[in-house]
């Protein structure tokens, strides 16, 4: 999806106006004439040019920082909670006996995704699981429903979204926050971009869409995400089987590059299935595990085949 983003294809998805289009527009063309350019690239520049009060120059001329990450964020995060999967399908019920499966398995299940949309927990709830989303009370369910499952049952298994969900909502200096400084509201819909709210703890600042910019350095950055990565990192020095679905390790992704290597060195690890298509595992993965067994299949044919 990303390597798609600016494409004028996509504008609709995106509930863009004809300035925000003109913006991207603008990044696009700069993207095509840089011969190393990335979406990766260009967001990074923007957010840069935010947080040091710099603009970016464009066949436009020279676009505000601020305004350019908004009109960025936005579209991704309209885009993101766009993914819908129809529950019943031979795919939906593929990835609900797979995660059912690999729990019954193990019964430690850890399910970590890069992935913005709402999917994985929706097909979580249709099996019955009961999941967190967060590293610390600083992440705040605001079903009744979820929270009184999780306080009857406890979570079976945590599901960490390292960045950051369309359904989340960030109140940034939330002086109800416990721990980052900042809160997250975990809404069962995606929260961008129909809503806009003040933080339903502190009432004092406006929410703003959770999902982290595809920045190089993105763990950092973010207070309230700390927490998650934190998590990940000791659960999967801990795992002894990893299976990577649909993630070929980018250069650019050093956090992630991190993380992994955290499993292949723990000495736990004892078994790495990687699941990228036909084009099988990158360079990259097979670096950090020179020992990983390659379906080079599609998920739906690796699922059928399980």
């Amino acid at each position: 999806m990303l390597k798609e983003l600016l494409n004028p294809d996509w504008y609709d998805q995106g509930r863009l106006s004809e300035q925000q289009q003109l913006e991207l527009d603008a990044l696009n063309q700069r993207l095509v004439q840089a011969s190393t350019g990335t979406v990766e690239r260009i967001f990074t520049e923007a957010w840069t040019a935010a947080r040091t009060g710099g603009r970016i120059s464009t066949v436009l001329g020279t676009l505000d920082g601020n305004r350019i990450l908004s009109t960025l964020q936005f579209h991704l995060a309209t885009v993101a909670s766009k993914v819908r999967l129809r529950r019943g399908t031979k795919l939906w019920e593929g990835y609900k006996q797979f995660f059912l499966s690999n729990y019954d398995r193990s019964k430690s299940l850890t399910v970590i995704t890069f992935n913005y949309d709402l999917l994985a927990e929706q097909i979580l709830d249709d099996a019955n699981f009961y999941f967190d989303t967060g590293g610390n009370s600083d992440f705040r369910l605001l079903d009744p429903r979820r929270r009184r499952g999780l306080t009857r049952h406890g979570s079976e298994l945590p599901l960490l979204k390292l960045h950051g969900s369309v359904g989340w909502g960030v109140c940034r200096g939330c002086r109800t926050s416990e721990y980052s400084g900042d809160s997250v509201s975990v809404f069962e819909d995606p929260y961008a971009p129909v809503r806009r709210q003040l933080c339903p703890f502190c009432y004092r600042n406006m929410l703003e869409i959770g999902v982290v910019p595809p920045i190089q350095g993105k763990a950092g950055e973010i207070r309230h995400m700390t927490s998650l990565w934190s998590r990940a990192r000791k659960l999967v020095t801990r795992a002894t089987e990893v299976i990577i679905i649909g993630y070929s390790l980018p250069e650019t992704d050093v956090e992630a590059r991190s993380l992994l290597r955290d499993a292949a060195e723990s000495g736990n690890l004892r078994k790495t299935t990687v699941v990228n298509g036909p084009g099988g595992a990158s360079e990259t993965l097979r670096e950090l595990f020179p020992d990983l067994i390659d379906r080079q299949v599609y998920f739906e044919t690796y699922i059928g085949e399980a």
